[in-house]
């Protein structure tokens, strides 16, 4: 099999307890679904979904045992925070020649000159965008190149140019902005004045609570 194939079976277990066990016998919980399958509870070998994952592909091959192959996308992977081992893992599958709706990260690179010499803050709005494509142009990332943004300009949806790839929001929308240092300074007071005004009600509403019998 190819390494950037996934190899799954048919869970029968469920629960938590049924999934610890999973995992620590090596396998990790899985579904797949999508709109012309049957929706079907998989469990896969964690060292081999993991060497899948490597790869980094917008399309892998699923083979479930006893059910045949399918083209998959990866919907959601949960992660243990501390390991980052895989817990769980969404396989949606696809058909090819139909579009589909699909999340993909933002990925900015260079260092604004309003930043390098005008003292600017770069401030990120949108890290991931909702895009329509079919499925073998779905790209790993959409790039934004921030290198030429003064103080006081910012990019937009309008900006990004992508072959055969719709973004699902306005094309108005920004996604990063080049903003002076005083501008950051009181956004971040006022985020911070909110955060202390937000916990001193929570913390009068629990001195007005009735004592628990």
């Amino acid at each position: 099999m190819d390494n950037g194939n996934l190899l799954a079976a048919v869970r029968a277990l469920r629960g938590k307890n049924a999934m610890r066990r999973l995992r620590t016998n090596g396998r990790v919980p899985a579904n797949f679904y999508g709109p012309h399958y049957e929706t079907m509870a998989l469990d896969l070998d964690a060292k081999l979904l993991d060497n899948a994952l490597a790869h980094r592909r917008p399309i892998y091959k699923l083979e479930i045992a006893d059910k045949g192959n399918f083209e998959v996308i990866l919907r959601e992977v949960q992660r243990d925070p501390v390991s980052d081992k895989v817990l769980h893992i969404d396989l949606y599958g696809i058909t090819r020649g139909q579009k589909i709706t699909v999340t993909i990260p933002v990925k900015i690179t260079g260092i604004p000159i309003g930043v390098r010499t005008g003292g600017g803050i770069l401030e990120i709005l949108r890290r991931h965008l909702d895009i329509e494509c079919l499925p073998k142009d779905i790209p790993e990332y959409i790039e934004l190149d921030v290198n030429d943004i003064e103080v006081g300009e910012s990019r937009h949806v309008s900006d990004l140019k992508l072959e055969n790839v719709s973004i699902l929001l306005d094309q108005k929308s920004t996604i990063a902005a080049v903003v002076p240092p005083t501008v950051a300074k009181v956004i971040a007071e006022v985020t911070a004045e909110a955060e202390e005004t937000a916990e001193g009600e929570a913390a009068e509403e629990k001195k007005a609570e009735p004592a628990k019998e």
